[in-house]
């Protein structure tokens, strides 16, 4: 005979079931749900620390980039014209000072030369310092007043290992424009004088023949 409160004990049987199984469902849906965003919440962070840092390391070399160049000084001579250089190729020249100080329509002007241009300059200077196998330039003195400034160097030259070095005691004349870069350049020095006193006898010669000039 059926029993109608077995039905009853069924129902609330299987009701039971179904309300604990669902708390596991929760979880699990949970877990997944918390696990996706995880690596998301992860990555975006990740992504928003990148481009923090890459925005700061950008900004920070605009800066730099802005920063205002400063004004060719004496000092900023003295650094120039110390020249040390052992090679036939011109290397150990540096002609950064120049590329960065000198005017783009800067005039260079010595006892042999005449330059209109930066770029002439520069192409002068290191074509002069391939052709020796040592170049030394030491400065004794540099002054400035105002806009102008004043080198006094002696600079040494071996054009062939085999015969005397030559050498020439100058001074530079610099002019700096409003802009705080140089805009004329003139050398000053005794082009036979200096060198031809390497030469003893051809240097009694030419001291003799200058003498009479007097």
């Amino acid at each position: 005979m059926h029993d109608p409160a077995l039905d009853v004990t069924q129902e609330e049987h299987n009701l039971n079931a179904n309300k604990t199984g669902t708390p596991a469902k929760a979880s699990a849906k949970a877990a997944t749900k918390a696990g996706s965003k995880a690596p998301a919440k992860a990555a975006t962070k990740a992504g928003a620390k990148a481009a923090t840092k890459a925005g700061s390391k950008a900004g920070a070399k605009a800066g730099a980039a802005s920063e205002p160049r400063k004004p060719f000084t004496a000092e900023t001579a003295r650094e120039m014209f110390s020249v040390r250089a052992k090679s036939p190729n011109g290397e150990g020249v540096d002609v950064t000072l120049v590329r960065t100080y000198y005017h783009p329509d800067v005039h260079f002007r010595d006892a042999i030369q005449d330059c209109h241009g930066r770029d002439e300059v520069i192409e002068m200077l290191l074509r002069f310092a391939q052709k020796c196998k040592e170049l030394r330039v030491f400065v004794h003195n540099v002054v400035q007043d105002g806009p102008v400034i004043f080198v006094e160097w002696r600079m040494e030259i071996v054009v062939n290992p085999r015969l005397p070095m030559l050498w020439n005691d100058g001074v530079t004349r610099l002019l700096v424009g409003e802009d705080g870069m140089v805009v004329d350049h003139r050398d000053y020095f005794d082009l036979w004088g200096d060198m031809i006193d390497a030469f003893p006898k051809a240097s009694k010669i030419y001291r003799k023949l200058v003498g009479k000039m007097e």
